[in-house]
């Protein structure tokens, strides 16, 4: 295994003034989730072992959640056929998640559920539909959504 040391000064000093080992479990499982736009327990437990030993919480982690799954499984969706952990429908992730993942995760499932009904939104619907969901932390303008949906998505017809 390999360690590299990087470290978020926000969430060390929040881990130092008594952030419970819960909460900062929670906050990394959503930004693995955000980032990836899903993922399974071998992704969430890889990451969180190194936060865990990053933020000097190991022990405790280990201690109170020997295994995630239980965990997972009472508060995030699960897709049996991709294997993926999502976040609950209606739930929104929290402003410790950086605002390109929190864009990029609402906007790929919200492009995924349009591409079902066979609809193509242009940016400005893309805009009107997501950014409700972005309540947590920074609210983002139009161009970062089309920062994130450059990154993410092919345009497609005149107006997409």
């Amino acid at each position: 295994m390999n360690f590299r040391k990087v470290r978020d000064p926000k969430l060390l000093k929040k881990a130092r003034i008594g952030m419970s080992a819960y909460e900062i479990l929670m906050q990394n499982i959503e930004g693995i989730i955000a980032r990836n736009n899903g993922a399974t327990i071998e992704q969430i437990n890889k990451e969180i072992v190194i936060k865990a030993v990053e933020f000097g919480i190991l022990h405790l982690i280990v201690k109170e959640y020997d295994d995630l799954s239980p965990l997972l499984h009472d508060n995030f969706d699960y897709n049996r056929e991709t294997q993926l952990f999502q976040m609950r429908s209606k739930k929104s992730l929290t402003a410790n998640v950086p605002l390109f993942d929190r864009v990029k995760y609402y906007l790929v499932s919200y492009l995924k559920e349009r591409e079902l009904e066979g609809i193509y939104p242009n940016l400005e619907n893309i805009a009107f539909n997501i950014i409700p969901s972005l309540t947590n932390g920074k609210t983002p303008d139009e161009q970062t959504i089309h920062t994130v949906l450059q990154a993410v998505a092919v345009r497609v017809g005149k107006d997409g």
